[in-house]
């Protein structure tokens, strides 16, 4: 089996692949608990940042998101604190529907064209447990699945301000493979809604 960073680099680069197969892994089995219905945060499809490059041997592949063409399905984070005094400190949930899909422009050696891109590749965790430091930045503890992509162990997660009674929780890292021939840097953007609506 093909080690982690390698497997990570090819759903990186099969992202623009036309496959219609909807992932019904683990955060589309996943529901939000009432516990975790005061504190939901939704992705913002308008403000996905996904850039990649891949300038390996015999390849010149440079894919964007385009974050102004129609996106479908959706994903949510919810946060159960410990108690009502202690919120920075709890259980989370993540959650899909739909395929979590949107376009990207894709430049492959001397090609422009666009291409259906996958935001979630369908292994990524559900639940776990969080801390939140100081400085309003989100620890994930998972349970399950694989954290790759905008929740791999060294992104950044951070509520804006007020912690998590803020109106918004982003994520950015950059991520190098192959020696780093291979860079994909994310920012995505999760906004507060309603209580109880994912």
């Amino acid at each position: 089996m093909p080690s982690r960073a390698v497997r990570i680099a090819l759903s990186a680069a099969l992202v623009a692949c036309g496959g219609s197969d909807i992932p019904s892994d683990l955060p589309h089995q996943q529901t939000i608990p009432a516990n975790a219905s005061n504190n939901i945060f939704r992705v913002d499809p308008t403000q996905i940042g996904y850039d990649y490059v891949d300038t390996t041997q015999g390849k010149n592949t440079h894919l964007l998101w385009l974050d102004d063409q129609p996106f479908s399905g959706y994903n949510c984070i919810a946060f159960a604190p410990r108690s009502a005094t202690e919120d920075t400190i709890g259980t989370f949930v993540f959650m899909a529907r739909g395929t979590n899909t949107g376009f990207v422009e894709r430049h492959d050696q001397t090609t422009v064209d666009t291409a259906t891109a996958y935001l979630l590749i369908g292994n990524e965790g559900s639940r776990g447990t969080y801390t939140i430091d100081a400085s309003n930045q989100l620890h994930l503890n998972w349970y399950n699945g694989e954290q790759n992509r905008y929740f791999d162990p060294t992104a950044v997660l951070r509520f804006g301000t007020g912690g998590l009674s803020s109106d918004n929780l982003t994520s950015n890292v950059t991520l190098h493979f192959a020696a780093d021939s291979i860079t994909a840097r994310w920012g995505i953007f999760w906004a507060r809604v309603s209580a109880g609506v994912c």
